[in-house]
C-alpha cells in the first residue's frame, strides 16, 4: 500500500517478501536484489511458500515520514525482462503492446543479441501462415521500436524453440543475451 509521501509499504501481516542475490543469498535494506522469495501467510489451504520472483526490489534502511512502522519498499521491475537497444530500456509490458494486434501470432520470446539486434521466437495459431506471421510481426516490432526511441534496430524472426528458465522451466518473454 502506499502512503502519504508517496512510498510503497509492505503489510507483513499478509506477505513476507525475501529480497535476495543470484544465488539466493539474503540482500540488506539500501541495496538492490536480483531476486524475491515471496510468502503468502493469507491462503490456508494451499500456501505459497518462498517462491522466487525475479523482480528487482529494495528496503528502504531508513523508516518512512509518514510515520508508519511497515517497511518501504521500492520495486524496479523484472530482471531479463528489459531489453536495452541503442541505449534505450524497454520494458516488458511496452513490448507486450507493440506485437499484442499482429494478426494470428500466439505467444512470443525476444532474444537480445547485440546492442541493436533482437532475435523473435514465436508461434502462430494453428493453421495460418507462418512466414506471413514472422514477416508483419518482425516489421511491426521493428518500426514500434524505432518509434518507441531505439533507433534502428535489426529484428530477425526466427524458427527457434522457445528458450525455458533453468529454475521451474517458464519460458520468459524477454531474454538479454547482449550484456
Amino acid at each position: 500500500m502506499s502512503c502519504r509521501e508517496g512510498h510503497l509499504h509492505l503489510n507483513e501481516d499478509w506477505i513476507l517478501v525475501e529480497p535476495v542475490d543470484d544465488n539466493y543469498k539474503p540482500v540488506p535494506p539500501g541495496q538492490w536484489s536480483t531476486g524475491v522469495l515471496v510468502t503468502d501467510l493469507t491462503n490456508y489451504v494451499q500456501p505459497i511458500i518462498r517462491y522466487h520472483v525475479n523482480d528487482c526490489v529494495k528496503f528502504s534502511a531508513e523508516p518512512c515520514e509518514c510515520g508508519s512502522n511497515l517497511p518501504v519498499l521500492e520495486i524496479s521491475g523484472r530482471m531479463g525482462d528489459t531489453l536495452c537497444l541503442n541505449g534505450a530500456a524497454v520494458a516488458f509490458p511496452v513490448v507486450y503492446f507493440m506485437l499484442i494486434d499482429v494478426p494470428d501470432l500466439m505467444s512470443w520470446q525476444i532474444i537480445q543479441t547485440g546492442e541493436n539486434s533482437v532475435e523473435l521466437r514465436f508461434s502462430e495459431i494453428y493453421g495460418t501462415n507462418r512466414a506471413k506471421v514472422a514477416s508483419e510481426s518482425a516489421d511491426k516490432l521493428k518500426k514500434a521500436l524505432k518509434a518507441y526511441g531505439c533507433g534502428e534496430v535489426e529484428v530477425f524472426a526466427s524458427d527457434e524453440e522457445f528458450i525455458k528458465s533453468k529454475r521451474g522451466g517458464k519460458t520468459p518473454h524477454i531474454i538479454n543475451l547482449s550484456s
